[in-house]
């Protein structure tokens, strides 16, 4: 099982298919360049809020797995996967991919 089909390039110089309205729901349409920025920036910051928790939880995992191994197996279910924040990075990036070619589409500056 190989990799998912990237999406066409729609920004790129030598893309073949440009963005387009249909591209992009209502709500998005109606976003100023000002609320696009405003929301990229939210998300970068949920984005580092999330890594933090993650690094944050690693030395933990780390010692819980390292004495789980060697003295109590059922340290090993204590050790905390992170599933929540990684969700967040995962919607932030496609909503961020959504914005920046929202971005370019408006012909918004940065």
């Amino acid at each position: 099982m190989g990799a998912p089909a990237l999406p066409p390039d729609t920004t790129g110089s030598t893309s073949t298919r440009h963005l387009a309205a249909a591209d992009f729901t209502a709500q998005d349409q109606a976003l100023s360049c000002d609320q696009i920025g405003e929301q990229r920036a939210g998300l970068h910051k949920g984005i580092d809020q999330a890594n933090a928790n993650i690094a944050g939880n690693r030395q933990n995992n780390q010692v819980a797995g390292y004495f789980g191994a060697v003295l109590f197996a059922p340290l090993l279910v204590a050790t905390e996967g992170n599933y929540n924040d990684k969700d967040i990075i995962k919607a932030a990036y496609a909503r961020l991919d959504t914005l920046n070619q929202l971005s370019v589409y408006k012909g918004c500056p940065g």
